[in-house]
């Protein structure tokens, strides 16, 4: 009997030990399988949020009107085209320019403050002159009374402050493409909208100012 005793307790240990084991190997994989379900789903919170563009090996060789139709692609998913642009028709005032304006509603929502549920809207509007020439001449007399105050800003001049809404300024040879968008808006992933607006619209050479609302005003 005494020595069944220890037999019978060593075999309990054991047992009871195994039994441990495969229970602590059940709650690791559980957390394994939790964590890679959090995992997939903020990768597919990540890729609805963030613009795709494929095929970009032959931009320059579109026309503007060829760019503006694969920028709108670009934004398929992310972003509904919901007609032409009212806010801001007179950014330029210009007769010598055609003007294209988009208007784009972001499918997923930021917060304002302790607001939540606001869709972002992106103000597009492209300009084409005949020539270099007028194209400088509309964007010195712009930059002459530029924002809320008709502040002089000089090319390459940074403001800390300006009275203005977010604004991205796109200067080509004959073309200025701008971005406006509400200070409320602010919250979206704005830096993936102009990368692409870049992408399609600007070059080694274009002049590009990027303002925050209320400033700073960065020329990049």
């Amino acid at each position: 009997m005494k020595i069944l005793f220890p037999l019978i307790a060593g075999i309990l240990i054991t047992f009871i030990s195994c039994n441990n084991e495969s229970e602590n190997k059940t709650k690791e994989g559980n957390s394994d399988s939790t964590k890679q379900e959090m995992q997939i789903q903020q990768d597919t919170i990540i890729e609805q949020d963030t613009i795709k563009t494929e095929n970009t090996n032959s931009i320059n060789g579109l026309s503007l009107e060829e760019r503006i139709d694969e920028f709108r692609a670009s934004l398929d998913k992310v972003y509904l085209e919901i007609g032409k642009s009212t806010k801001g028709e007179h950014i330029l005032e210009t007769s010598d320019a055609v003007k294209t304006s988009m208007q784009f509603k972001k499918n997923s929502t930021v917060k304002y403050g302790d607001v939540e549920g606001i869709y972002p809207v992106a103000n597009i509007f492209v300009y084409k002159f005949e020539d270099e020439t007028k194209c400088n001449i509309t964007f010195e007399k712009w930059l002459d009374c530029f924002g809320g105050e008709c502040d002089k800003i000089k090319v390459g001049e940074n403001k800390k402050a300006i009275k203005m809404p977010p604004m991205y300024v796109i200067k080509n040879n004959e073309e200025i493409i701008v971005l406006k968008y509400l200070c409320e808006h602010q919250e979206n992933n704005w830096s993936d909208f102009k990368s692409n607006m870049f992408l399609w619209f600007g070059n080694e050479n274009s002049k590009v100012i990027n303002i925050a609302c209320g400033g700073p005003l960065i020329w990049e």
